[in-house]
């Protein structure tokens, strides 16, 4: 993977394994190596509340809203790359789970692809960038979750 590589929660090289479209299974076997940037992002939301005696607003423990973007280089006949297109053609779930080289945390969730953007640059190469959200709840699989 590229030096340039980033996980928000770690501060080492981004490790990205995948599992098949259309499955909820992650295999521990298929390891994106070839993307050229990872990256998750995870939002926390704190819902609002009141009551009868006070006035002021009070927050509960809300969600958290989880996003991973991934980027391949376009060049590439890629089996990763195709993948996700495969998953965002198709919409379907593909599960992930991002982690950094020492293993010390990282995220896993059953996953779909939200945005798929081709950067047609023309200096460089241009790269494929994939959005990844949460799979609807329901679906089988691992809910997204922290892991260490």
């Amino acid at each position: 993977m590229s030096t340039q590589t980033t996980v928000n929660v770690s501060i080492a090289d981004a490790v990205l394994l995948r599992g098949l479209p259309n499955t909820a299974v992650l295999p521990a076997t298929i390891t994106c190596d070839s993307c050229a940037d990872v990256s998750y992002k995870g939002t926390g939301d704190k819902p609002g509340a009141n009551n009868r005696k006070s006035r002021h607003k009070q927050s509960l423990p809300g969600q958290i809203g989880d996003e991973i973007m991934v980027s391949f280089p376009s060049d590439s006949a890629d089996t990763h790359m195709a993948a996700f297109i495969t998953a965002f053609v198709n919409f379907q779930p593909i599960p992930i789970f991002v982690t950094d080289k020492a293993g010390m945390l990282g995220f896993e969730a059953v996953m779909w692809v939200t945005d798929w953007d081709d950067t047609q640059t023309l200096n460089e190469v241009a790269i494929n960038k994939f959005t990844l959200e949460p799979y609807a709840v329901g679906v089988a699989g691992p809910q997204p979750h922290y892991r260490t």
